[in-house]
């Protein structure tokens, strides 16, 4: 076998310089041909691993393996926040990153692509890949001042958003985030600021006019069904959802079959006088700005109360009190106002129904009080 080898060896070597002989009569240089190079390297790891096949194998796994270590050690590093941030049009982004609500001081993922990477270490490694992409753009200062999030960010995720239609509990609006999901539509396309927003004290939710009416324009969805989103105002508007008087008291512009668009024509946000002057006297303007007054005033009550109302009602119950009518009172209360808050509107959107609602909270929440006075 070792002769073999030797022969082979020595065959490749006369080749070799054959053809070394033949390049430098023919002009060429022979040290800059690639194909000698690749035969004289592939010749050099023979004549080791005849030598000695121990340490030659040795020595080629420990190469391998410090390999694999380093750049192991340099894709985890690389999936770290602070390696963004060594690019400063990063900065800011990892600034707001780092005190928003999926930042690491409120519990979130340490790790960009947690939120940039789908699940998988093949996929985390294609994200990596795409990323040299925006290395190059850095390099050649081919970028915006205004960084936006071009890779896909997955939300809906093991540890993250597992259900889409556990998403709308708690707000304001009930958006249908499985409905978009399923038609295709990234988290991002309307989020694009909930991690790295201007102001991390705020949610960052998306404004109707620039995220809601670009696809609800009557062509790719309905610009006028308000109400599969916005359901507290659409049940303010109707004389239904409040606690504690029977329902049935829609709004003027509700029988009248008004569509929300017809005043809100900017989205979801106060509209000026000018647009409530095109149907209704300026008297209106005056005695509505009123009503909306004593609103506020008495929600501020509302809010003040509920808290004191609860208090008590420890204090009563500490001290053996039958409380299950209080604590009913209470919750009729706190649902009322919140629904009232809701809305968003100070009781415009049903100025009659909304009057009702909170005088009976407020009556309800007096009487609690005299009902605890009583028995202290």
């Amino acid at each position: 076998m070792d002769c073999l080898i030797n022969l082979t060896l020595r065959g490749e070597n006369l080749d070799l310089d054959r053809e070394e002989s033949k390049q430098a009569e023919s002009g060429e240089n022979p040290s800059t041909d690639n194909i000698s190079h690749t035969r004289r390297f592939l010749l050099i790891i023979k004549d080791r691993w005849h030598r000695d096949p121990v340490k030659f194998a040795f020595w080629t796994g420990f190469s391998i393996l410090a390999m694999v270590v380093v750049i192991s050690l340099a894709l985890e590093y690389s999936y770290r926040p602070r390696t963004c941030i060594f690019c400063h049009e990063m900065k800011p982004a990892h600034e707001t990153w780092g005190r928003s609500s999926h930042g690491p001081v409120n519990g979130g993922d340490d790790d960009c692509l947690g939120c940039h990477a789908a699940p998988g270490f093949g996929s985390k490694i294609k994200a990596k890949l795409g990323g040299l992409v925006f290395l190059w753009n850095h390099i050649l200062e081919n970028y915006d001042d205004d960084i936006k999030a071009e890779m896909p960010v997955y939300c809906v995720r093991s540890g993250c958003h597992t259900k889409p239609w556990e998403m709308d509990r708690g707000s304001k609006i009930r958006v249908n985030h499985a409905l978009h999901i399923s038609k295709g539509y990234a988290c991002v396309a309307c989020h694009d600021r909930i991690a790295h927003g201007p102001d991390p004290a705020v949610q960052n939710l998306p404004g109707m006019k620039d995220f809601c009416f670009p696809c609800h324009n009557d062509e790719i969805a309905s610009r006028s069904d308000c109400q599969y989103c916005h359901i507290y105002q659409d049940a303010l508007l109707r004389g239904k959802g409040g606690e504690g008087i029977p329902e049935g008291y829609p709004s003027v512009h509700q029988t009248l079959q008004l569509k929300c668009v017809d005043c809100h024509t900017e989205g979801c946000v106060a509209q000026p006088v000018q647009t409530c002057l095109e149907c209704h006297p300026e008297s209106y303007i005056s005695k509505q700005e009123a009503e909306m007054a004593w609103f506020s005033l008495s929600m501020e009550r509302l809010e003040d109360g509920i808290p004191r109302l609860a208090e008590a009602i420890k204090k009563a119950e500490d001290v053996g009190q039958d409380i299950s009518q209080i604590s009913g009172i209470y919750n009729l209360v706190k649902d009322v106002y919140t629904f009232l808050k809701a809305d968003g509107s100070r009781g415009a959107h049903n100025v009659a129904y909304a009057r009702s609602l909170l005088k009976n909270a407020m009556n309800r929440l007096n009487y609690a009080y005299i009902v605890l006075g009583q028995a202290s």
